[in-house]
């Protein structure tokens, strides 16, 4: 008798948006573990996903995630759509911290 082989698994398609409130959820377990305060912008509006109080100052922080890797490292893409120009890249008049 033939040992039976597993039909090969199709290619996993990852819902972006799933993953990138797990990666959400992570940080903010993460931070307030470590004793910092966060709060969370109303919507999706803005282009920071947490104010992140730090005690001696207040730190707007967006979260990005990845499994592409290039180089022996991960991949981030420090960037963000807007309607009619496409992809722009986050500034300091955006952002004061990104994560990844």
């Amino acid at each position: 008798m033939e040992p039976s082989k597993a039909a090969p698994r199709p290619p996993i398609h990852r819902n972006t948006k799933r993953t990138g409130e797990l990666s959400e959820a992570a940080f903010l377990l993460k931070a307030e573990t470590l004793g910092f305060h966060l709060a969370k912008p109303w919507g999706d509006s803005e282009r920071y996903d947490f104010i992140l109080d730090t005690g001696a100052r207040i730190w707007r922080v967006q979260i990005k995630c990845t499994e592409v890797l290039r180089a022996r490292g991960y991949d981030v893409q420090p960037i963000y759509s807007i309607y009619g120009k496409g992809k722009v890249v986050y500034t300091a008049a955006d952002i004061d911290l990104l994560a990844a």
